[in-house]
């Protein structure tokens, strides 16, 4: 019953958040994907992502192919970095480069971190937007199931505005890991963004974004050296 409740906690509080702000222009935009993982050294991971991102609920808004290169410090710390090349509805390319920075800490079965993440995107030749995304999220491994569920708040602000910097956008998530074995693994998750205009508009709500994601993860492992035989 205890596990009931957690649940239900964690998948309800971006509901909740929602019915209680007002209702500005809104949109439900599905994500798909897959993650392939590969360890190369210990702690040194490389993956491969692909993501389709629609909008308007079946039209296609971007396809994203990243390459990221993770480094676990220690049970406290890891850092990444990514490569983000997106193919947008109109058929343009962007570049898109970002560092992640993530300390955590483990009591029992929960989880707390909080990542820092600057990123930059290309988006024509004289179009550069940089910005800091800052992610606080909470993490409970259940005991008795491979299910990992989770909640997250985001915040993005700009750095190079050419106004004065303001939030960007706010973000609250839900996330299910579900570990099927060793190698495969299965994500679901929903977001509530919400979208605020710059200060020339009074930082005013510009919109409200329903997310629902569900994402593919092989992890591939090293094999182990053969015993010698006798």
């Amino acid at each position: 019953m205890r596990n009931l409740l957690i649940y239900i906690l964690l998948f309800t509080i971006p509901l909740t958040l929602f019915f209680l702000l007002e209702k500005p222009p809104n949109d439900f935009a599905p994500r798909f994907g897959f993650n392939i993982n590969g360890e190369l050294y210990k702690g040194l991971t490389l993956k491969w992502s692909e993501e389709a991102r629609l909008k308007h609920s079946i039209n296609f808004d971007q396809l994203h192919s990243i390459l990221t290169l993770n480094y676990k410090v220690n049970n406290y710390f890891k850092a990444g970095i990514a490569y983000d090349l997106i193919l947008t509805e109109e058929k343009d390319l962007r570049h898109r480069g970002y560092l992640d920075l993530t300390g955590s800490y483990k009591i029992n079965n929960w989880q707390l971190s909080l990542r820092e993440r600057p990123e930059f995107t290309v988006r024509s030749k004289n179009d550069t937007k940089v910005v800091l995304r800052s992610k606080l999220q909470l993490d409970y491994q259940v005991s008795t199931a491979p299910i990992t569920p989770s909640i997250a708040f985001e915040v993005t602000n700009t750095l190079n505005s050419k106004q004065a910097q303001y939030i960007e956008r706010f973000r609250t998530e839900a996330n299910l890991k579900w570990k099927i074995n060793n190698l495969n693994q299965l994500d679901f998750y929903y977001r509530f963004d919400i979208g605020f205009n710059s200060p020339t508009h009074n930082n005013s709500i510009k919109s409200y974004t329903h997310i629902i994601g569900v994402f593919y993860t092989l992890n591939l492992q090293k094999k182990n050296k053969q015993e010698k035989n006798p």
